[in-house]
């Protein structure tokens, strides 16, 4: 017997319709294998709209993220588990005035940013070049979200 709500759209059945993970599920099924080293670029912009999407998920009320926050998704390799770039998301710390910025992606002092983050991602499974990033430039604002849509 199927499970009450499970088969309702997700507007009726909320997080636990099917209908709400089919989409995550076909994102799954795609991360299981190794990206080929020519089709990394495409797998590297893949991850941040999945970083978005889960940004978006997680915290509905966002409609703007740093551009550097949209290079640590970049950079993080398009090779790993979503559900490991998920936990870092829900991660996430102190976001406010419905922006991403880079401090909120990890809880430190601004001189051991970069330090911290390294070590926050290694413990999820996660790498990055965590001093490149830090010295990036932190970038402008960009739009995601219903009012990148004009709504």
């Amino acid at each position: 017997a199927a499970l009450p709500g499970l088969d309702q759209p997700p507007t009726f059945g909320g997080k636990n319709s099917l209908n709400f993970h089919a989409m995550c599920l076909i994102v799954v099924d795609t991360h299981r294998f190794e990206v080929p080293a020519a089709e990394k670029t495409w797998a590297r912009l893949e991850q941040v709209y999945l970083g978005v999407a889960l940004l978006r998920y997680h915290f509905p009320d966002v409609s703007f993220v740093s551009e550097k926050v949209l290079t640590l998704f970049h950079m993080i390799d398009p090779d790993v588990e979503v559900r490991k770039l998920e936990r870092f998301v829900k991660s996430f710390v102190n976001i406010q005035y419905a922006t991403v910025q880079p401090e909120n992606a990890v809880l430190a002092e601004p001189e051991k940013l970069a330090e911290t983050l390294e070590k926050q991602l290694r413990e999820l499974g996660l790498t990055i070049d965590a001093d490149e990033w830090s010295r990036s430039d932190r970038g402008s604002l960009v739009t995601i979200g219903e009012r990148a849509n004009g709504k």
